[in-house]
């Protein structure tokens, strides 16, 4: 209200939009979309973090079908790919702790703990064996000891997101539409530019 200037992440923007997402699914039932990321911060920083964190997971608990604004920054007015690195990550995170998890014998391993002696163990289970590699495998988020994280640089999440992105970008090829594809697309540019005039 000081500014006049419009907030993405801010407590308040947050809560509405969950109350947005919350009222059109349960009065109208229809599929929802909203910047479920994004960050009032201009730059990759801790503020950045917290707000996409936060925004995030309250927007998944809310319901929303469809979140948006994978790397944005500075109440959307910034794209960046890092952030946009991070925050394919974040969703992938997100969209595990909101799926519903199956509570089965599976699932639970109920033989398996039943004929588990205490004091012993279940890594050599084939339940174990079966389900191990069942978790998110993070690419940007480390999950290594602190002894293994200086042997392999030191680097904070915004390093190894940057180093991922290049990486992309030095493996990568460009993309070749087919020559149909490209008339079809420029076809339909043409059309929507005499529409506009």
């Amino acid at each position: 209200m000081m500014t006049g200037r419009s907030l993405q992440s801010s407590v308040e923007s947050m809560q509405g939009a969950a109350l947005a997402i919350q009222f059109i699914k349960a009065a109208i039932g229809l599929p929802t979309h909203t910047y479920g990321l994004g960050s009032d911060s201009p730059i990759i920083d801790g503020q950045c973090m917290s707000e996409g964190a936060l925004r995030c997971m309250l927007i998944a608990l809310s319901g929303a079908d469809i979140l948006g604004a994978a790397g944005q920054l500075e109440v959307a007015t910034t794209i960046s790919p890092v952030q946009l690195a991070i925050d394919n990550e974040e969703l992938g995170m997100v969209k595990r702790m909101v799926t519903k998890f199956d509570v089965d014998d599976e699932t639970m391993a109920w033989q398996d703990l039943l004929k588990t002696e205490p004091g012993s163990q279940f890594l050599t289970n084939e339940h174990t064996f079966r389900h191990c590699r069942d978790g998110l495998m993070p690419v940007n988020f480390i999950r290594m000891t602190r002894e293994g994280w200086k042997a392999k640089g030191q680097r904070d999440l915004v390093e190894r997101a940057t180093a991922h992105c290049k990486n992309i970008l030095e493996i990568s090829e460009p993309l070749v539409l087919p020559e149909r594809m490209v008339r079809d697309m420029d076809s339909l540019v043409r059309q929507a530019d005499t529409n506009l005039q």
